[in-house]
């Protein structure tokens, strides 16, 4: 007999492959920089097309993470990417690690909610617009009141520490918005396509998605 009720449990050995999977990606979209240096050497504006495209693939990489393989999935790769942007040098200075981390976990827990617990036509889309702009929101208010003055204080030189203010001003406050709303977007577009592709039928998705 079929009771309404009942849950069967969700697969942890599923859930741990498609979170390590992910990480995996999003560690390695992290080091396109160093694969194709020419990017860097690339600028739309204010903007070096390297910082665009790597944020973009890292927040598309962890809006798919809360939305196809669970919250904590996404809170994990949130944590973890910048903790190994540090240690491998990508990120110049460990002040700016929690925050990073709070702003993934920010753009993961919006999206996960519109996508997981308030479905509605486009609610993904609405998560990923509203999870990019709260992710700069948090990001945003440390970085100008807090960490980037601290930094400029203790450049050695005015010049250093204008070059200092007008890098991570784009890079670490203004890109956050552009790469998380458009990373996000991009994971709602495709996670519909890779539970189809993947043949989970609705039923299954719903058992392991109410983490």
């Amino acid at each position: 007999m079929h009771f309404m009720g009942k849950r069967r449990k969700r697969n942890p050995a599923v859930w741990i492959a498609k979170t390590a999977v992910l990480l995996g990606l999003a560690l390695l979209f992290q080091t396109l920089d160093a694969i194709l240096p020419a990017m860097s050497a690339v600028h739309l504006g204010p903007f070096d097309l390297s910082t665009l495209i790597i944020g973009m693939l890292v927040n598309l990489t962890l809006c798919v993470a809360a939305g196809y393989a669970g919250f904590w999935s996404g809170v994990i790769i949130g944590v973890l990417t910048p903790a190994a942007a540090l240690l491998q040098g990508q990120m110049a200075f460990a002040v700016m690690l929690p925050v990073v981390a709070a702003g993934n976990i920010t753009i993961v827990t919006v999206f996960w909610l519109l996508a997981k617990k308030a479905r509605f036509p486009g609610s993904m889309y609405v998560g990923a617009i509203a999870g990019g702009a709260l992710k700069f929101g948090v990001m945003w208010a440390p970085m100008t009141f807090a960490i980037l003055p601290a930094l400029i204080l203790l450049a050695p030189d005015a010049q250093k520490a204008s070059v200092l203010s007008t890098t991570l001003t784009f890079s670490m406050i203004w890109a956050q918005l552009i790469t998380g709303v458009a990373g996000g977007v991009i994971a709602a577009a495709i996670i519909p396509p890779i539970r189809r592709g993947l043949g989970e039928k609705k039923e299954k998705e719903e058992e392991y998605e109410k983490r």
